[in-house]
């Protein structure tokens, strides 16, 4: 029952994921990253943008952990531009980098300003405080005792059962 309502939860999401979708992913160039102080702390609210030449491709701001997120229109003709990137009072170059011809693998570019200077790799593997990693290990870990724990009892009670038949059986031998 549990794994039905997880698996129907699942194809949702699928679902909504799919139909927000902007472009076809061999179009989708997504830049992310955070915005952190020369402390490593996020810079909440700050205005991030993407260029190309004098065009303004896009425009976001963080979010209270300094995250933010954009996607792009490119194709494989885009591959090798340089595109500015400015975050707060702080720009940097980048280069569109992805496999050309390649429609099935996301195009992410990272692009995290840390005290100023531009890195360009995953800080983090899901944006989440530590504190996040450790209570969703909690969650499972809970979870899978529990979800075992029924399984345990629900074998156990048809064990006694078929206990209970056996011994009205030999019962019912003895008597005749």
């Amino acid at each position: 029952m549990y794994i039905s309502r997880f698996l129907v939860l699942l194809s949702m999401l699928v679902a909504t994921a799919t139909v927000l979708a902007e472009h076809e992913a061999d179009h989708r160039y997504t830049i992310e990253g955070s915005v952190l102080d020369a402390n490593n702390q996020p810079l909440a609210n700050t205005d991030v943008s993407v260029s190309l030449g004098n065009e303004t491709l896009k425009f976001t701001k963080t979010d209270d952990q300094g995250f933010y997120n954009m996607r792009l229109h490119l194709h494989d003709a885009d591959w090798g531009k340089q595109l500015r990137i400015k975050a707060g009072a702080d720009e940097a170059t980048i280069e569109v980098e992805f496999k050309r011809g390649d429609t099935h693998t996301p195009r992410i570019h990272y692009a995290n300003f840390v005290g100023g200077k531009l890195v360009e790799k995953s800080l983090t593997g899901f944006r989440m405080p530590v504190w996040a990693y450790v209570g969703g290990a909690i969650l499972v870990f809970v979870g899978t005792g529990i979800v075992a724990d029924r399984v345990r009892r629900k074998n156990l009670r048809e064990k006694r059962r078929e206990q209970k038949q056996q011994s009205k059986k030999s019962k019912k031998k003895k008597k005749h």
